[in-house]
């Protein structure tokens, strides 16, 4: 085939885009582009055809103005004559393998001549390739930014920026006991470097949430990492070792619903535990399957949150920052009044509240308040209002 100029190429070019553009059938565009390279046709096709409805449209202007700059680049360097000859493609190799083909400079590892030509692939980029490359490139790199902005949604839900957030760290069905309710106990337990901690098995659940730091937790001999915010669930019956394998200091959240007592063996100099939560050691986990949910909420100084109301099976604590806790409906704990708002810091403890009871937090200070919520739910009762 008599090579094409670039200003012919070009233009051609861009007068199938644009019929491709307007649907043009490919017996058209065969006419429309007699001469350019049957490939070149072909990606032209591919490129206006696929994906056309899910694609993003780039800048009219901005295409243009690429398409110019790449015709002038390409002008400018354009050789007088291209030479095609059809190559085999091996592995890269080393440079005597291909040493005695003047053609090949010593660092392009190409291969050697083949005998029948099974593939097109001239000795230096076409003009038109580069323009066809671009504009492909270009097209497809705004689909898959597309797509990227729509995958995996966030753990954390956001009205908007600055408004208060939940984050769920732990979403996940437990066993109680057959036949009889199991008390709740979560702590927190604080570890310095090199610290750690080894737990018993006991004879009902028990779930780990990291806070802080690098931690690692082995279940039964198998250990595994927890980042900030991930939790694992320690079934009935299996023992529990966790060390803090950082250098700054780690915290962890632990819960536990069981009737026995395990005795945990750690150096208290390396090692703090505190109470998480105030549940009193209630009798908090029924029997059967029950749904545990345990999220952090976090509010921003100056904003109320409207919490769900209490359903007796749930417990706040405040982690950070000084919170503004209303309290609405009847049974209120011992000195509260309903309607009436008190001041809380993570030192005073949450009680325990009847169900039914609105709850209505305020961040009353200067740094984002952070509170921790537990719930408990059984199973059929979860399965019946679809939560």
């Amino acid at each position: 085939m008599t090579p094409f100029s670039a200003d012919s190429t070009a233009e051609t070019l861009s007068r199938c885009r644009e019929a491709a553009q307007a649907g043009a059938s490919p017996e058209d565009l065969a006419q429309l582009g007699a001469g350019l390279d049957p490939d070149l046709l072909a990606a032209v096709r591919w490129s206006q055809t696929s994906a056309r409805a899910a694609r993003p449209q780039p800048d009219p202007a901005f295409a243009d103005r690429l398409r110019r700059e790449l015709v002038q680049a390409a002008n400018a360097n354009a050789p007088t004559q291209q030479t095609p000859h059809a190559v085999r493609l091996r592995p890269f190799g080393l440079a005597e393998d291909y040493a005695g083909d003047p053609a090949l400079p010593p660092s392009h590892a190409l291969t050697e001549r083949a005998e029948r030509r099974p593939l097109l692939a001239p000795t230096r980029i076409r003009p038109w390739l580069a323009i066809v490359a671009a504009l492909v490139l270009l097209a497809l790199g705004g689909v898959l930014f597309a797509r990227r902005l729509g995958i995996a949604p966030p753990t954390t839900e956001i009205a908007s920026p600055g408004a208060p957030s939940v984050e769920t760290m732990l979403d996940t069905a437990v066993d109680g006991a057959p036949g009889s309710w199991l008390p709740l106990t979560v702590e927190r337990w604080s570890f310095q470097q090199g610290g750690s901690l080894s737990i018993p098995a006991v004879d009902g659940p028990q779930w780990l949430t990291a806070k802080t730091g690098s931690i690692v937790a082995t279940i039964n001999g198998i250990g595994q990492t927890l980042p900030a915010g991930r939790s694992v669930v320690v079934p009935p019956g299996k023992t529990v070792a966790i060390r803090n394998a950082g250098r700054d200091q780690a915290a962890v959240l632990r819960g536990m619903a069981s009737l026995g007592f395990a005795l945990a063996t750690y150096d208290p100099k390396l090692v703090q535990k505190a109470t998480a939560f105030h549940t009193e050691a209630s009798m908090a986990l029924p029997p059967g399957a029950s749904r545990l949910v345990f999220d952090q909420l976090t509010i921003p100084p100056g904003m109320t949150m409207l919490a769900e109301a209490a359903t007796g099976q749930d417990w706040f604590a405040i982690s950070q920052g000084q919170l503004g806790l209303t309290l609405i409906g009847d049974g209120l704990p011992a000195g509260w009044t309903s309607g009436q708002g008190r001041a809380l810091t993570p030192a005073d403890a949450i009680p325990v509240l009847a169900p039914g009871t609105q709850l209505t937090m305020h961040n009353i200070g200067e740094e984002p308040l952070v509170l921790l919520r537990l719930r408990l739910q059984p199973a059929s009762a979860a399965t019946a209002t679809g939560a």
